[in-house]
């Protein structure tokens, strides 16, 4: 018996010691898409203060959600917003982005301008593969009949990486974008743990 339980002792320890190393393993994840309404940038006005369900509606408000979750979940996570010290956000931000300390950057395209924004980062070839894109189920290609510019851009990164993702916020059919979110970097960490590990055998 004791022959058998040895092992079961030894995978044990090794999932003991795979958790510390994904809890040990920190991306840095930056989180873009729609900016915050006229009330909150002039800070007459705080999330908490806003209807349950305007709060619920605003995609801006799910951006804060989003980072609050992949924060607790061991992630340094940052909102990334033009008026941060951003002079030419058509550049700044591509810049930012491309920096290889950022692991991960997870668009909420709702706005014409966080559209434009997934558009440009898209046609980036360091930025391209680092994107993890939230669309509201209603416009991701697999559901809508759009044939629009955008429609496109989700299509070719679908074709390409896979990862656009369709999100419900009121509890319906479609995940949460929370759980996505979480989902996707509980398996970036192992895939990145795999990555590393597979780089120091070759190193040996």
């Amino acid at each position: 018996m004791s022959t058998r339980l040895k092992p079961r002792k030894a995978v044990h320890e090794f999932l003991v010691e795979l958790q510390l190393e994904l809890d040990a393993y920190t991306p840095n994840i930056i989180i873009c898409g729609e900016s915050p309404c006229e009330s909150l940038s002039k800070h007459t006005l705080s999330c908490n203060v806003c209807p349950v369900e305007t709060r619920n509606e605003c995609m801006y408000h799910l951006r804060r959600r989003i980072r609050q979750r992949l924060s607790e979940e061991g992630c340094l996570a940052t909102i990334l917003d033009e008026d941060e010290g951003i002079d030419y956000a058509s550049m700044d931000e591509k810049l930012i982005l491309r920096k290889a300390d950022v692991d991960l950057v997870v668009v909420v395209p709702t706005s014409e301008g966080s559209i434009s924004e997934l558009s440009s980062f898209a046609e980036d070839d360091e930025i391209r593969p680092k994107l993890r894109v939230l669309v509201p189920w209603e416009y991701h290609p697999f559901y809508g009949a759009s044939e629009s510019y955008v429609t496109s851009v989700y299509e070719e990164l679908l074709a390409e990486y896979g990862h656009v993702y369709p999100f419900e916020v009121d509890d319906g059919v479609h995940p949460d974008p929370l759980d996505v979110v979480s989902t996707l970097v509980s398996v970036y960490k192992r895939r990145r743990l795999l990555e590393l590990d597979r780089g120091g055998h070759n190193n040996s």
